[in-house]
């Protein structure tokens, strides 16, 4: 029962947080597993599982990048290939 309770706890703390409840929600869309062991915390009947903890630390990794990436709209958005730049405008001043 104390282990219960400590996992319980600990859920209950993380889910102050906006930004995790973003996390467990990407996380769960992702993965049928997390969304199965959340359900199961949320029930009061399961614990904060491997799969869980590996799945929102996923989730989070994936958000911190899309972050980052700023206007881009995507962390993909950087590994893409970049479209070559235009030549510069010709000089006027010519070579003798």
């Amino acid at each position: 029962l104390a282990r219960h309770l400590r996992h319980t706890a600990l859920a209950a703390t993380l889910c102050r947080s906006g930004p995790v409840l973003d996390i467990g929600l990407a996380a769960s869309h992702r993965h049928q597993g997390v969304f199965d062991d959340l359900v199961e915390l949320g029930l009061a009947r399961g614990r904060i599982t491997a799969r869980l903890g590996l799945g929102l630390g996923a989730a989070g990794i994936r958000d911190a990048a899309s972050r980052l990436a700023g206007f881009r709209g995507s962390s993909l958005a950087l590994l893409a290939p970049q479209p070559p730049l235009s030549d510069p405008a010709p000089s006027s001043i010519q070579e003798t």
